[in-house]
């Protein structure tokens, strides 16, 4: 999987989480139960049901965001791995997450005939950056 992706499936992952006891949810989780299931009302609904079993372990205690975000991530990073043009939509739902505190891709450098890529993500609230670096050689 492409750095960027995985990036951005580990930031909708906690835009996700984040949006679990906001007013924003029953909408990204619609959305997100929309783009997971491919479209098909019988898995749209397990998706659903499955988000929602999520948002109550979380809201309740019994689980950290930290953990929620985590395992949504794998789930996500699956679904890119499936279908690659999911990356544009999980974009799109980080980017229209209203919480600062979503790391976000600021930067990709190929390393052209190095064999590297390097992203440099950006926590805008709390002004961490942090780096990742992966090798593309086979």
């Amino acid at each position: 999987m492409e750095p960027f992706a995985a990036s951005i499936a580990a930031a909708a992952g906690r835009v996700l989480v984040q949006a679990m006891a906001t007013e924003a949810w029953p909408v990204l989780r619609d959305r997100l139960a929309r783009l997971m299931s491919r479209r098909a009302e019988d898995r749209e609904a397990q998706m659903t049901n499955a988000l929602e079993d999520t948002r109550h372990v979380v809201l309740s205690g019994s689980s950290s965001s930290e953990v929620a975000a985590i395992r949504w991530q794998g789930r996500l990073e699956a679904l890119i791995e499936d279908d690659p043009g999911a990356v544009e939509e999980l974009q799109s739902i980080v980017d229209s997450s209203a919480d600062p505190s979503v790391y976000r891709p600021i930067s990709v450098i190929d390393g052209g005939t190095a064999g590297w890529t390097q992203i440099v993500q950006h926590n805008i609230g709390g002004g961490t950056i942090l780096v990742s670096h992966a090798s593309t050689r086979t």
